[in-house]
């Protein structure tokens, strides 16, 4: 997979689960997976106004959950 210069690309554990994360320092929300979200078991909280993201393959998904209290952790912290 390409990433643009500005985006750190890794592995990041969400949880006790190992996820591959590409950080970009510029954006102001963090996204992920529904795949992930699915075993999370983290009951998603409605936002007041939903968000819709452009994704790098030109399509454009409507946001309207936000899944508070999830412990992400990089490099151990």
């Amino acid at each position: 997979m390409r990433v643009a210069p500005n985006v750190v690309a890794g592995t990041l554990q969400v949880k006790s689960m190992q996820v591959y994360a590409l950080i970009d320092p510029r954006v102001s929300h963090s996204f992920i997976a529904y795949r992930i979200v699915d075993k999370l078991h983290v009951l998603p909280s409605k936002l007041n106004m939903g968000v819709t993201v452009g994704t790098p393959l030109g399509e454009c998904i409507d946001i309207d959950n936000v899944y508070r209290g999830v412990k992400l952790y990089i490099e151990g912290l």
